[in-house]
This record gives C-alpha cells, sequence and structure tokens, in this order.
C-alpha cells in the first residue's frame, strides 16, 4: 500500500462523509448543511493532492522562484 492510496482512500471518506452531510442538511436540519462545507473543503484538497497536481504546482513555483527566493526563505 502506498502513500498515495491511503490519501485516495482519504479522499473518498471524506467524499462519502460530505454527500452525508448535505443530504441530511437538506432534510434533517440546515445546520448540517454548515458542517459538510469544511468536509468538502478537506475533500477537496485530498483529492488535489492525491491527483498530484498540488506537486506539480509546488514544483513549478519553486523552479520559477529561483534559487536566490529559497535561499532567503531558508534564512
Amino acid at each position: 500500500m502506498t502513500n498515495r492510496t491511503i490519501i485516495v482512500g482519504m479522499a473518498a471518506t471524506f467524499i462519502g462523509l460530505t454527500a452525508l452531510l448535505l443530504v441530511a442538511g437538506v432534510v434533517v436540519s440546515p445546520v448540517l448543511l454548515a458542517v459538510a462545507v469544511p468536509f468538502g473543503i478537506v475533500s477537496y484538497f485530498l483529492w488535489y493532492h492525491a491527483s498530484g497536481k498540488l506537486r506539480d504546482r509546488v514544483r513549478r513555483e519553486a523552479a520559477r522562484a529561483g534559487p536566490g527566493e529559497r535561499e532567503r526563505a531558508r534564512r
């Protein structure tokens, strides 16, 4: 089992919880809709990380920053 598999599993779990809370928020209580929002945000970021897009974005920004800015950031 790789780290990517774990992240995909966590993303799927959070997506399921978000869907469940959204449905319960419509049927039972609107307060659950407010609870579903953070789960949705976490789901998005987990998916973004699992898809590899986060890694690509960080690498692009690091390459664009150049060595000078990276040295200043370490200090």
